[in-house]
């Protein structure tokens, strides 16, 4: 998952005008969450934003985590799903379940794990294992936890580089779009083939997803079919290999990022194999604020903005309600936040914030 003060510098200052926004709509708790959120946008660090709020550091958190979910809720994106909504609680139990006691800590947190195994959403476990490693201080269990938590954090720590890679990759994308230079091109395929050095060590889910959206840019937006030889590709097979590893990464703006650089590439393809019908229909299943003017890991989100920009329209975001479909093509002047499915009620809140 993607630190919140990551996302929240990452916002471009009109998307970040707009959140602040809804984060003042929220009377109760926009004194907590708009001293972080300014904090955040001036470049101050975690520690820093943490002692002038004078919260202890799970309340923090939970505050921070306020600021994420409205970031989710002016993209409109929702945790529909069993299976998306297990950030939730994998949150909560870390940084929530201050009053149980040991034993129902270790319950909760084995049930999670459990719950993340049969998702295969692991790779996020670092800091649970971590937690239950703690828990499990000289007991029979404590060597297994702790070969656990080397393990995850292993991955944890690759998952970082990879995406510092993948930024990095997108950046020189850009650059080599604009003015394609051999050097460019050299720097472009070395940063691919390091991302998949790092994925091929610590293979998982989210490392995978990154790998395959950088051979298909290299594929679709720098001419490199050749590079599909490296596996036996087709950008058939890889297109769908792609989507379906991002598909299944766990809820959150990571997975926001990628999908939406994944229309990107579908778009390109469907074009280029005159299936202009189809090219249209994968872009208007997507908002053109996510499409062009979201962080998407520095992708450069400029190569169709012509032909998005026809189809775009003056939108102001608000947060979806439980079974509320916002409708693209209408002004909403009055924004009213709520916290999703009952997981963020002020009366749960409270209990954490005492």
């Amino acid at each position: 998952m993607l630190a919140v003060i990551q996302i929240v510098q990452q916002l471009n200052e009109a998307h970040a005008a707009k959140v602040r926004l809804l984060l003042e709509s929220d009377s109760a708790y926009a004194e907590l969450t708009l001293p972080i959120f300014d904090s955040y946008r001036k470049g101050e660090n975690e520690k820093t934003a943490q002692e002038k709020s004078n919260l202890k550091f799970n309340s923090f958190k939970i505050i921070e985590r306020l600021i994420y979910r409205s970031i989710l809720s002016f993209y409109q994106v929702e945790d529909l799903s069993v299976k998306d909504i297990m950030q939730t609680s994998l949150f909560y139990a870390l940084y929530g379940s201050t009053q149980k006691t040991k034993v129902e800590k270790k319950e909760e947190l084995e049930e999670i794990f459990h719950q993340l195994k049969r998702f295969h959403i692991e790779q996020q476990a670092a800091k649970l294992v971590k937690e239950l490693q703690s828990l499990h201080i000289n007991t029979p269990l404590e060597s297994v936890y702790a070969y656990m938590s080397n393990y995850y954090s292993a991955i944890d720590r690759a998952n970082q580089e990879i995406i510092q890679q993948f930024i990095q990759f997108n950046t020189i994308l850009g650059e080599y779009i604009e003015e394609p230079k051999n050097n460019l091109l050299k720097e472009l395929i070395g940063k691919y083939k390091l991302i998949r050095k790092i994925t091929t060590n610590h293979s998982n889910q989210t490392a995978l997803s990154f790998c395959y959206t950088a051979k298909l840019s290299l594929t679709l937006l720098a001419g490199q079919s050749q590079i599909l030889l490296d596996g036996g590709w087709t950008t058939s097979t890889l297109m769908a290999e792609t989507k379906n590893c991002t598909n299944n990464l766990p809820f959150g703006m990571l997975r926001f990022y990628l999908k939406n650089i994944l229309t990107h590439l579908e778009y390109k393809w469907l074009v280029s194999n005159d299936k202009i019908n189809e090219a249209n229909e994968v872009f208007s299943i997507s908002s053109t604020k996510s499409l062009i003017e979201a962080y998407n890991f520095n992708f450069p989100n400029n190569i169709h903005e012509k032909t998005l920009a026809k189809e775009a329209t003056e939108v102001e975001f608000m947060p979806k309600h439980s079974n509320i479909n916002a409708s693209l093509n209408i002004i909403h002047k009055n924004i009213s936040y709520q916290f999703n499915k009952g997981y963020f009620g002020r009366e749960r809140l409270s209990l954490f914030l005492n």
